[in-house]
């Protein structure tokens, strides 16, 4: 039987969770400026892996509450911080005459501080608002349709996450009504993969329930994402 708590005794899978979840980051940061076309639809593949990362994140605020997912976030956001400083500042390295490949590393990884810009504003407001009506609704709904409230966070999440990061990724880089086309082209696909990936993400949710053993509900919990 799921013992209904408002903390976290002692988590299990919690650490396996967070490191995929900063995976997923780094590869969504390094792949910004990877674009894709599939037919008339063109976008970053950096956008391919956001509903995996927004659905991951809901997994770990459903089980283990606002409080852990609001943690594993700003972790998240320093782990990324610091991928970027160590790329963007070690392919500055001298190298020796015979290698010629600077141009790529500095194409790929020498825009990642700007990147890493846009993913804390786009994290902040976005991962925030996504996880904050995941966790409300949750007491509202009194723990029910998890696959119904994470479809719905999401949808609100993306958007605006979507719209911040594009403009601070890309303006500059290329044409504004492009920018205009990746986001809608984006957002619609984050549309569709949400609630598909959502149904994968209902059956870990129940497993995990049954094996951590407990249900936490955010029932007086600060909302505030600055508060540690």
């Amino acid at each position: 039987m799921l013992e209904k708590s408002t903390f976290v005794p002692a988590p299990k899978a919690l650490p396996f969770l967070a490191m995929i979840y900063v995976i997923i980051i780094v590869s969504s940061t390094t792949l910004v400026y990877k674009i894709v076309s599939f037919g008339f639809v063109t976008i970053t593949a950096g956008a391919l892996l956001s509903p995996a990362w927004y659905s991951l994140g809901d997994v770990i605020a459903e089980i283990y509450g606002y409080q852990l997912s609001r943690r594993i976030i700003w972790f998240g956001l320093i782990c990324e911080g610091l991928f970027v400083f160590l790329c963007s500042n070690l392919i500055k390295l001298p190298s020796p005459d015979y290698w010629h490949h600077q141009a790529a590393y500095n194409s790929v990884l020498g825009a990642l501080p700007r990147i890493y810009l846009g993913s804390i504003v786009g994290t902040i407001v976005g991962a925030f608002s996504n996880t904050y009506l995941l966790s409300k609704w949750k007491i509202l709904l009194k723990g029910n349709h998890f696959w119904l409230r994470a479809v719905g966070s999401n949808a609100v999440g993306q958007l605006i996450f979507s719209c911040l990061t594009a403009f601070i990724d890309l303006l500059g880089v290329v044409p504004i009504t492009d920018i205009f086309k990746i986001i809608f082209a984006s957002y619609s696909i984050k549309v569709i993969l949400v609630p598909i990936l959502a149904i994968p993400a209902a059956v870990l949710v129940i497993y995990l329930k049954k094996y951590e053993g407990f249900d936490v509900y955010d029932t007086n919990t600060n909302f505030n994402p600055f508060k540690f």
